[in-house]
């Protein structure tokens, strides 16, 4: 997976936002673009890279009309977490939450992802492929 891209951009629903239930069951469609989907979780696009072993993060990139929130994953290379959490640094720059907590401000100042920025330029630039350690191979 990823052979020759870095990073691998998805939403992460194969449909618009659903409310959450109460009772932890929430249930999306039965199907998506004609084809059967298990309601419970088979319209998620985020809980697969969970088995992966590749590092990903699931960020807010908008509001629909209705203002549900709609995600955005970003997947990285297995052991490329700086890349993923770059990515993700560099489009919450270009297009913050249109509304921000005192929370989220403040996570926001806590530097944390101050540790990816200086990889912006790298992952975006770097046409050879990133290097893996060979005892993660």
């Amino acid at each position: 997976m990823l052979d020759g891209y870095r990073l691998l951009v998805t939403s992460t629903l194969a449909c618009l936002p659903v409310d959450n239930a109460s009772d932890g069951n929430t249930k999306g469609p039965d199907r998506i673009n004609g084809e059967p989907v298990d309601p419970l979780i088979g319209w998620c696009l985020t809980y697969p890279v969970n088995f992966t072993g590749h590092p990903a993060a699931s960020i807010p990139a908008g509001l629909t009309v209705g203002n549900l929130p709609v995600g955005m994953q970003i997947i990285g290379r297995r052991y490329a977490d700086a890349d993923v959490l770059a990515a993700s640094a560099a489009f919450e720059r270009i297009q913050p939450l249109p509304t921000v907590s005192a929370q989220a401000d403040h996570f926001r100042s806590s530097g944390l992802f101050s540790v990816a920025r200086p990889r912006l330029q790298q992952l975006f630039t770097r046409p050879e492929p990133l290097a893996v350690p060979q005892e993660h191979v």
